[in-house]
């Protein structure tokens, strides 16, 4: 059984892995204004930054994930 404080780690790596998701987001709503003379060095740091980002916050979500099996 899973007592409080592993659902509250839960839940935090949860809300972290989701929260990571906003730069790649930003760069989804942004992506349709953008021409080809828009793309230089920053934004494609940017880009690259923000996936990372992502990939980070899905080992978050699924590290939430394992606690929750592991106490089952």
């Amino acid at each position: 059984m899973i007592n409080e404080y592993d659902k509250y780690r839960v839940q935090l790596f949860q809300i972290a892995g989701f929260s990571f998701f906003v730069p790649l987001g930003k760069v989804f709503i942004d992506i349709k204004d953008l021409s080809l003379t828009d793309l230089n060095l920053a934004f494609m740091i940017h880009i690259i930054a923000s996936i990372c980002l992502s990939c980070f916050g899905i080992i978050l979500i699924v590290k939430g994930l394992e606690v929750l099996e592991r106490e089952n």
